[in-house]
């Protein structure tokens, strides 16, 4: 199936891995039907996914496990395309639809080992960092994860003094994200914490009709909320720029508001919550997301109308 944006006509792309968390050969289930709901956000609780594969063999549904990797990829051919999550199954669950078609939906979590079983014992001396923290409770726990992004401050808090360290992982990265004034989350089972200073000045995400924006964004009262084609480009905490011009503005509200805040000017957000579905042989192929305006982190050139090279 083809969509079309703009004036060029891009096939859809997709693959689905499911990799044994005994290690060895992954199965690519590609190409049979699928449908897939994701569902991520920047706050501390795993990000989670559903993952529907029409008529698998009996065996080869047997041979999926609750523990299995899965990696979900997705967008167009010659276009954007890329994982839009990874994460391990929490249940196999096994249907049968329309008394005919036999669908297996892979109820997967992302970080969840980690974010709720991962368990730090140890020691850290006297001027450790707050990067040194992050350090063992990743590396050392239970359930060890990669590191994304890293707000830059927690490598200049220092500890005065020498700490044990004795309890869930993630209570230790939460507690050192607050006191960064910065935000701990996992996506793709990677840990990120990131602080609103730490946004790159001159990357973002153009959104409007002719690059998959769908329908018309609504302003909300931290940002806007909007949907558009599928595109991995686009993850937690990316920035998206949408023109003003182009997002309905709030109404207020006769009972509990007297005004109403204006729609962002410079159009730049980030986005603090993703939701993706699919269906490879549907129509259903887009993301809805919450985004809150960004200050500080312009493109570069968003100084005017004469100079914005977004318009």
């Amino acid at each position: 199936m083809s969509i079309t944006s703009g004036y060029q006509q891009y096939m859809r792309k997709y693959r689905v891995l499911v990799i044994p968390k005994t290690g060895g050969t992954g199965l690519d289930v590609s190409a049979l039907r699928c449908s897939f709901y994701v569902d991520k956000s920047v706050s501390e609780t795993p990000n989670y996914s559903q993952i529907a594969i029409y008529n698998l063999s009996r065996d080869t549904i047997s041979s999926i496990k609750a523990g299995d990797t899965v990696i979900l990829e997705a967008g167009y051919e010659n276009g954007n395309y890329g994982m839009i999550f990874t994460g391990q199954i929490v249940q196999p669950h096994i249907v049968r639809e329309g008394g005919t078609d036999l669908v297996l939906t892979l109820i997967c979590q992302d970080g969840d080992a980690f974010l709720n079983s991962s368990f730090t014992a140890t020691t850290i001396s006297a001027g450790s960092t707050h990067s040194d923290v992050v350090a063992v409770c990743t590396k050392k726990g239970g359930s060890p994860v990669q590191t994304g992004m890293l707000t830059e401050s927690l490598a200049t808090k220092v500890l005065p003094r020498g700490k044990t360290l004795f309890g869930r992982s993630a209570k230790y990265l939460s507690n050192v994200a607050v006191a960064a004034q910065s935000q701990f989350y996992i996506e793709d089972g990677v840990v990120n914490i990131v602080a609103a200073s730490d946004y790159s000045a001159n990357k973002a995400v153009e959104l409007n009709p002719m690059t998959g924006l769908i329908g018309t964004p609504s302003q909300t009262d931290d940002g806007v909320s909007a949907q558009c084609l599928i595109n991995p480009s686009i993850k937690l905490n990316t920035l998206v720029y949408i023109n003003a011009s182009l997002v309905a503005a709030k109404q207020a509200s006769a009972s509990s508001e007297t005004a109403v805040a204006g729609i962002n000017t410079d159009g730049v957000y980030r986005i603090v919550k993703l939701v993706y579905e699919g269906d490879t042989r549907g129509d259903t192929w887009y993301c809805t997301f919450e985004a809150i305006t960004q200050s500080g982190a312009k493109p570069d050139g968003l100084v005017g109308d004469a100079t914005n090279p977004w318009r």
